[in-house]
């Protein structure tokens, strides 16, 4: 019955084929890009390591994957 039930969905997909692995794939790029902001907060912090002890050049670069990351996943 689920066999039957996909053939005839994909078959109206069929003349839209293109578009729906474009959308496919920019679903998963965007769930991607959303996923790795706390991923780069979390190492962002770790940057933080005391007063006086803060690595400016990891933390600039890791604040601009941030900021690429968020306009891609928009």
């Amino acid at each position: 019955m689920k066999k039957f039930l996909f053939k005839r969905i994909f078959s109206y997909l069929k003349p839209y084929r293109s578009d729906f692995y474009i959308g496919c794939c920019a679903a998963v790029l965007q769930v991607a890009f959303t996923l790795a902001i706390p991923v780069l907060i979390g190492k962002s912090i770790d940057c933080l390591i005391g007063i006086g002890q803060v690595d400016f050049s990891a933390l600039i670069r890791l604040l601009l994957f941030m900021a690429a990351s968020i306009v891609l996943a928009s």
